[in-house]
């Protein structure tokens, strides 16, 4: 019950000085009716509806930002979880193709669009992965058959060998441009992931839409004579100013130097080097160019300081194996590292290595060490690749098996077993070092490296 003054009974507001006067003398308190005094609170529809529309948009947003956290976890897990996985080498493809006579090259696309194949008789052939239908179908305006063929993967030029003794210069371009829609019939037509062949490449639209076209282009230059008739059974060359350096080794056993100059004007200087007592297998120019090696079949090795090729100079010899024979070499990226692969299915790989200048064992001051043994005699090796970007190495064995090693831990990464038992005459990867071609008498596999 509330009380007010008597004199102030009826009004409604009790302030300060009310409470003053009610607790003077004489004064009497009445009761009053409460009710009068009671305020009414009516919350009004609209703040009810914005309350319940509030609650929902908070609950909605507290899943929704749990649900996105989850969302960004899963999709790390997913980016981090094929970094715990191991690699994979697995079949896409294969191209039937109409040839009765091994590779000497096979190659391919950054895109993997394109696959390209060189027999010895100088045709080549380019085909569509994808469709695996033929683009092209031509040969090669060669002054004889090939015999050996040096290329490395991402590089436009490669030398070819022929069986008269002569040399000759290559260029393999694939070609990548983006033409306008204008420019290409019914572009309309070609949906985004759809590629149209044409006489000498494939069109495909890409993912943001755009039209990318792809072409190769083949082309050789005129043959260069070497001074031995003799056909070429091993061909390397590397880039040194003022031009390339080619380095030959002929089936009369001769070893030659020629420094080819293309521009200004093409011009060729020839040089050779002595004889050794053993047999030779191949040759090789290391990265500069102002050493070669030229390997045996017993496994050894004799190195050659070739800074002035009319001085050619040996400086050091490396001991062979009686057990075993030489089947061929390759070397890794930046020609530095050399891999050797033996009859018994061995494969190693060695490098140059210094010692004090001060009592070198050699005249300048480097000596030849084998390095690492990448897998022990096993079944017969017919084939080799190294990549262009990773220190990895393709293999592929008389067992069908095509084998992926990386040469910095010496490990067997990834294996895969062929179905069809013709040998693989040729090996390539991809110039993103995500694909393998295999080269088979008729056909060509691609296969996807998942590292």
């Amino acid at each position: 019950t509330r009380w007010l003054p008597s004199d102030l009974a009826g009004r409604r507001q009790v302030g300060t000085r009310i409470g003053r006067r009610a607790r003077a003398p004489g004064s009497f308190l009445l009761p009053m009716n409460d009710t009068k005094l009671r305020r009414t609170r009516q919350t009004k529809p609209s703040v009810i509806w914005i309350d319940r529309i509030t609650r929902v948009v908070i609950t909605l947003g507290g899943i929704g930002t749990i649900a996105a956290v989850i969302a960004v976890a899963v999709f790390l897990f997913a980016v981090a979880l094929p970094l715990f996985l191991p690699p994979k080498l697995t079949l896409v493809s294969r191209q039937e193709l109409p040839v009765d006579e091994p590779w000497r090259l096979v190659a391919t696309d950054t895109e993997k669009l394109i696959g390209l194949g060189v027999t010895s008789s100088g045709r080549w052939i380019a085909w569509s992965h994808r469709q695996g239908k033929i683009i092209a179908d031509n040969s090669l305006e060669l002054a004889a058959p090939i015999t050996a063929i040096s290329a490395s993967v991402g590089n436009e030029d490669f030398f070819v060998g022929l069986a008269n003794g002569s040399i000759q210069r290559g260029q393999i371009k694939f070609e990548e441009s983006f033409p306008p829609e204008a420019e290409v019939e019914n572009s309309g037509e070609i949906k985004i992931g759809d590629e149209r062949i044409e006489p000498t490449g494939v069109i495909k639209r890409t993912r943001a839409g755009q039209l990318r076209r792809t072409r190769i282009n083949l082309a050789f230059d005129p043959p260069i004579a070497t001074g031995d008739s003799t056909p070429i059974t091993s061909i390397d060359h590397t880039a040194r100013k003022p031009g390339l350096l080619v380095a030959t080794l002929h089936e009369s056993l001769s070893v030659l130097l020629h420094e080819v100059i293309t521009k200004p004007e093409r011009s060729t200087k020839t040089f050779s080097i002595p004889k050794g007592d053993a047999r030779p297998h191949s040759v090789r120019l290391f990265g500069k160019g102002n050493r070669l090696l030229r390997l045996h079949e017993d496994c050894s090795a004799d190195r050659f300081d070739v800074k002035t090729l009319s001085e050619s100079k040996l400086v050091d010899q490396h001991g062979g194996d009686d057990t075993d024979r030489m089947k061929g070499a390759d070397w890794i990226v930046g020609r530095e590292t050399l891999l050797r692969t033996t009859q018994q299915g061995r494969i190693d790989a060695g490098f140059l290595v210094r010692y004090d200048e001060e009592n070198p064992s050699n005249p300048d001051g480097l000596t030849w060490t084998d390095s690492k043994i990448l897998s022990g005699a096993g079944d017969s090796i017919q084939a080799v690749a190294t990549s262009a970007k990773l220190r990895l190495i393709a293999v592929s064995r008389e067992n069908r098996s095509v084998e992926i090693y990386q040469v910095t831990t010496g490990q067997k990464i990834a294996s895969l077993v062929l179905d069809d038992p013709s040998p693989v005459s040729r090996l390539s990867f991809s110039p993103s070092d995500d694909a393998l071609l295999i080269g088979q008498k008729g056909s060509c596999w691609l296969a996807a490296l998942d590292l």
